[in-house]
């Protein structure tokens, strides 16, 4: 998979399917494998959902999803 990172440069990397387990709940999402030399893990937006969950920026903390019926 091709991908633009936020600086304009692109890299490509392999993309996998995660089943996690944790205590919020436990579910699978894509995800982009990493290699050697890549700087930092991350929690997407797309697991954060599956979980039910949302970061606030403005406490910087992870949070129940609002849901509107």
């Amino acid at each position: 998979m091709s991908l633009g990172l936020a600086d304009g440069t692109t890299k490509q990397r392999w993309m996998s399917e995660c089943y996690f387990l944790l205590p919020q709940g436990d579910g699978h999402a894509p995800v982009i494998l990493g290699e050697p030399g890549d700087d930092q893990a991350l929690l997407g937006v797309v697991t954060l959902e599956v979980l039910g969950l949302e970061f606030n920026p403005i406490s910087r903390t992870l949070q129940a999803m609002s849901v509107l019926a």
